[in-house]
């Protein structure tokens, strides 16, 4: 995985490029990822996947809310799994997009 601070470009060619990483560096990494929300489709109509991943979008860039999925995540520590695997995803597909 190699990340560019000074423009952030990112480059992740697999998952497993990601394991090991703590939940705080995939927040920043999805921080400066590209989604794009679908276009001419009502919310209605967007897929789980979709979604999740406009949420992202919104959260990533929200150090409060942030700061409210880890605290979530302290007390329950199994969502922490499932936080992790929604980001490398969120990553993995915006990065392989652009």
């Amino acid at each position: 995985m190699e990340i560019s601070e000074s423009n952030m470009q990112i480059n992740v060619s697999t998952i497993q490029d990601l394991n090991g990483l703590t939940m705080d560096q995939l927040f920043q990494i999805a921080k400066h990822v590209n989604y794009s929300e679908p276009i001419n489709k009502d919310l209605a109509q967007w897929t789980t996947d979709e979604v999740y991943y406009g949420g992202l979008k919104i959260m990533v860039q929200n150090p409060l809310l942030v700061q409210c999925i880890k605290n979530i995540c302290k007390t329950f520590s199994p969502l922490t799994f499932l936080v992790k695997k929604r980001l490398k995803s969120y990553i993995m597909l915006n990065t392989n997009n652009n």
